[in-house]
């Protein structure tokens, strides 16, 4: 799975690169129970297993496939969310533009202008720093 997280200013790109870094989206962290995090994983493994030759994964129709979807980039947009609000406007999280005071004066910016998506590849193009994937397959990310 690859996971596109877009922001229209490439000046919030660095946000994420740090919670990738530091975290990523299936770090246990962000979940509140152990029940939650195995929900999440099942998620996940249920999306790796959807089979796009034939369009479906065992047990699953098309529109159940799509809320399978929209409910990975709920949790993955509430796992992000999480970190954000976990980072305390007096603590040492900084990065080359933000620190966490910064950071919390955005944080509606950048809960509203975050855009997250599930990708099948990387385009061969540059996207003017807009735009990080995160590839899960090996936890690591690129910039674009």
């Amino acid at each position: 799975m690859i996971v596109k997280y877009t922001f229209k200013d490439n000046d919030f790109t660095q946000i994420i690169e740090k919670y990738l870094d530091e975290y990523g989206p299936f770090y246990y962290f962000n979940y509140t129970t152990i029940e939650e995090m195995n929900g999440f994983s099942n998620l996940v493994r249920q999306y790796d297993n959807y089979n796009d030759k034939y369009n479906e994964v065992k047990g699953l129709t098309n529109e159940e496939y799509r809320k399978l979807i929209r409910k990975i980039l709920e949790l993955l947009k509430l796992n992000f969310k999480r970190y954000i609000e976990n980072i305390s406007p007096d603590s040492n999280w900084s990065t080359s533009g933000f620190n966490a005071k910064d950071l919390q004066e955005e944080k509606d910016y950048i809960f509203d202008e975050l855009k997250i998506s599930l990708v099948k590849s990387i385009p061969d193009q540059w996207e003017n720093g807009e735009v990080v994937y995160f590839i899960t397959s090996n936890q690591k990310y690129v910039t674009m």
